[in-house]
């Protein structure tokens, strides 16, 4: 009987550590899956931020991508008004070389019909004043070679001052070539600064679609 008692208790006691043991296991079994679902949670969280973060990256690329096109068509059309700003600004500076040429020449020719108007100028007053010192019987031819004198002092005076003209139109004429000269300059030269710009700021490596 008393052996009956003692297996008895023995058995509860075993029965009671049993349901200890698995309350304890049953406890941490719900602290585990508490982990489990937090962890789970933040994984979902995480996977979402990496779709979105993926979309995002992939709209920033089709916007780089329309930028460095942009950029691209842009680029090639500065390169031809430059280009053409170029062969402008040569061609200038062709001309301004053939006007300098020009000036140069009519310069050289004024002065050589200068020196023979003055020669001219020169051997009239001379001849003015040998015809008077003649006298009064050649007095009649005289006045007739004064006359033509005089016409041709006229004339003289005529070519000196349409020469005048000339010099004033060609160098008013020099001075606005050189203006357009200079203008087509200035824009050629800022023309190469937008080229440098547009070089450095195109991205290098970028994967078009």
């Amino acid at each position: 009987m008393q052996w009956d008692m003692e297996e008895l208790r023995q058995r509860v006691k075993n029965e009671i550590q049993a349901g200890v043991t698995k309350a304890n296991v049953s406890e941490e079994k719900d602290v585990l899956q508490q982990e489990l679902d937090a962890k789970k949670k933040e994984l979902e969280e995480l996977l979402n931020r990496h779709q979105e973060l993926e979309v995002k990256s992939k709209a920033d690329v089709k916007l780089i991508v329309r930028e460095v096109k942009s950029l691209r068509s842009s680029r090639a059309e500065v390169k031809q008004q430059l280009s053409q700003s170029l062969f402008i600004c040569g061609r200038a500076q062709d001309l301004l070389k053939q006007e300098r040429q020009s000036n140069e020449q009519a310069r050289t020719s004024w002065r050589e019909l200068l020196h023979k108007c003055k020669i001219l100028h020169d051997q009239l007053k001379e001849c003015k004043v040998q015809h008077l010192a003649q006298g009064v019987d050649s007095s009649g031819s005289t006045t007739g070679r004064i006359t033509r004198l005089d016409k041709d002092t006229l004339h003289t005076q005529s070519i000196v001052e349409e020469l005048r003209t000339m010099l004033a139109d060609i160098l008013v004429d020099n001075g606005m070539l050189r203006k357009q000269v200079n203008s087509i300059i200035h824009y050629a030269l800022e023309m190469n600064k937008t080229i440098k710009k547009y070089d450095s700021e195109s991205p290098s490596n970028v994967v078009t679609d």
